[in-house]
């Protein structure tokens, strides 16, 4: 039997977490991490652990992706075939180089995508102080924006071309490096 429309959210560290108390005070949330793991906060009666992606994915429309890293994206999508209808929301932090293969590798597998970078913590989701930056279609992004602004009032939305942010979040977490800079 279906279920209701719900929010998918892979990943179940703390900004994980912080995101399920927040968005299931308005949503429905589905969840699934690596490591098995119960969601024990607040609104426990909107929350649903699930044992696979592909069951995720069955009810989720909107797929919410906070790991640790681009190779926990790849090795998670490698079993999926098919992402039609789906709009992945990727929190993970990524180079612009991964960002360009993570929207290839979604828009080949008929999903879309939308990067939204996070810079809080996790105690500010859901409060004036949460900061995304947020890149994508901007179809994509009038179909997410309440559940963005559930998560960050503070948001910003930055351009259509979803490896633009990660320029700034390189700048922000020191992996860019100026190639004039590096000759020196």
């Amino acid at each position: 039997m279906k279920q209701d429309k719900r929010i998918g959210i892979i990943g179940v560290g703390r900004m994980g977490e912080a995101f399920i108390k927040t968005l299931s005070t308005s949503y429905y949330i589905n969840i699934w991490n690596r490591t098995p793991k119960l969601y024990v906060g607040p609104n426990l009666h909107k929350v649903n652990t699930l044992k696979t992606v592909p069951e995720l994915l069955e009810y989720c429309e909107i797929v919410i992706i906070l790991v640790d890293q681009f190779k926990t994206i790849l090795k998670i999508l490698e079993d999926v075939s098919d992402l039609s209808n789906k709009k992945i929301i990727n929190c993970t932090t990524l180079s612009c180089n991964e960002a360009q293969y993570l929207q290839k590798l979604i828009k080949s597998k008929n999903g879309t995508s939308f990067n939204a970078v996070i810079d809080n913590l996790p105690k500010q989701i859901g409060t004036k102080q949460a900061k995304l930056r947020c890149l994508g279609h901007p179809e994509m992004w009038k179909s997410v924006i309440n559940i963005i602004n559930k998560i960050s009032p503070n948001y910003d939305y930055i351009d259509s071309l979803p490896d633009k942010i990660n320029i700034v979040d390189d700048m922000q977490t020191n992996t860019y490096i100026d190639s004039k800079k590096s000759k020196i």
